[in-house]
């Protein structure tokens, strides 16, 4: 469950996020490609006021919104909730999707995001509020680059550019 941090002292606001990657994986061991049906998941850094590191990983899927955290990348990339993804020697490894840096935005705040823009009570879609679109309005959203685009098809989602109360992405526009 995601729990507003507006009113309580919580730590994570002094939590501010660096870096932004999504990853994807083969839904299941039975899917011998990941190009079109696939699981995707947001992986970001942050930065206390300590300058101590920590990584988290972010993902939708049928039954709840996931938020971890763990003390290396691989710990959140390559787990959730301390089971590996992946569990065979020959299926695929996450695969990195796109990484940048992020705008001035902290845990805290995105955690707000998804609690004011309601993103528990959105019913998961198989083919337009899933996993990747959830992973595409986050990466998105905090990212300092324009768009996360996973390749061969555009995003399904016809709500993608759903606005998030309170927040603007002060990312800078390309003039070109």
């Amino acid at each position: 469950a995601v729990v507003s941090t507006q009113s309580t002292g919580d730590p994570c606001k002094s939590l501010m996020i660096t870096s932004v990657r999504v990853y994807k994986l083969p839904l299941n061991e039975m899917y011998f490609t990941n190009l079109l049906l696939f699981h995707s998941y947001v992986v970001f850094e942050t930065c206390s006021d300590t300058c101590q590191t920590e990584w988290w990983s972010l993902e939708k899927n049928s039954q709840c919104i996931a938020l971890q955290r763990g003390d290396s990348k691989e710990k959140v990339r390559d787990y959730l909730g301390g089971e590996v993804r992946y569990n065979s020697w020959w299926y695929w490894r996450p695969q990195l999707v796109g990484k940048d840096l992020c705008v001035d935005i902290s845990l805290a705040q995105v955690i707000d995001l998804i609690h004011e823009n309601d993103e528990l009570s959105i019913k998961y879609h198989g083919t337009t509020e899933n996993c990747q679109t959830f992973a595409q309005v986050i990466f998105d959203r905090i990212a300092m680059s324009e768009k996360l685009y996973y390749g061969i098809l555009p995003q399904l989602s016809t709500d993608l550019n759903r606005s998030w109360t309170g927040y603007k992405n002060p990312r800078p526009k390309n003039n070109t």
